[in-house]
């Protein structure tokens, strides 16, 4: 795992041509790459502004599944996001979507080398800027309805009528 380039607004055209350019080695450190992400992340760290991880990857690696989405819920905990994007037709596709979800953030898909270079932008973009920055929706519901566990987002103020859900950031797309 290794930088390639840190990101900032100024630099949406220097990811097309890094996208362009980039030629994979082999092996994925998933784990790793994600410790670097956040270690950049947090050493620029802004509350007022989006602070996310973009993974681009096969999804497969050495590193235990629940290691990795501890680490990234861990992260996300502080105020970081996690966006994952699976490159082929053979992607791990539950293990990003579990990172995405963990982390806050998106899970795309690409097949191939035609559509990263908008998946990634798109991605970039949505970093930049929000609709919203503290999203909550507070659910009611009849007794009838037996509410137990929402998965992916903190539940509070549960009673036996109603619960809130602490979404957070909404971007623009």
């Amino acid at each position: 795992a290794y930088t390639v380039m840190h990101s900032d607004s100024n630099h949406l055209h220097q990811f097309r041509t890094i996208i362009h350019n980039y030629s994979p080695s082999g092996g994925t450190n998933i784990y790793k790459g994600l410790q670097i992400g956040a270690d950049h992340i947090l050493k620029d760290y802004n509350s007022d502004r989006s602070n996310r991880v973009i993974l681009l990857t096969d999804g497969y690696g050495q590193t235990p599944p629940k290691e990795i989405t501890d680490f990234v819920e861990s992260m996300s905990k502080e105020g970081l996001e996690f966006s994952t994007i699976g490159l082929g037709q053979s992607h791990n596709q539950a293990l990003l979507q579990l990172i995405a979800q963990s982390g806050k953030g998106t899970f795309n898909y690409v097949n191939n080398s035609v559509n990263l270079s908008e998946v990634i932008e798109k991605e970039v973009k949505n970093t930049l800027s929000y609709n919203v920055k503290e999203l909550k929706i507070d659910i009611v519901h009849n007794k009838e309805l037996l509410f137990s566990n929402l998965y992916g987002y903190p539940t509070t103020n549960e009673t036996e009528e109603s619960f809130s859900i602490g979404i957070g950031k909404l971007p623009h797309n």
